[in-house]
């Protein structure tokens, strides 16, 4: 069965990629369960941060 959850570090990690991308418009962190690129994307008022495999983690923060 697949891993579904964050811990905190994978939260810490992608929550700081998605500062980076914001601030500079990239990261050079890494994904922090398989250790490929991260993507960052804007749907709406919503901003993800996921694995560039697109099933391993993804952080959502979404606004108003």
């Amino acid at each position: 069965m697949a891993k579904t959850s964050l811990n905190d570090k994978e939260r810490d990690t992608l929550s700081e990629a998605n500062r980076e991308f914001v601030e500079y418009g990239s990261t050079m962190k890494k994904c922090p369960r398989c250790g490929k690129p991260l993507v960052y994307q804007i749907v709406g008022t919503k901003e993800i941060t996921r694995c560039s495999d697109g099933s391993c983690v993804m952080l959502l923060a979404v606004g108003i």
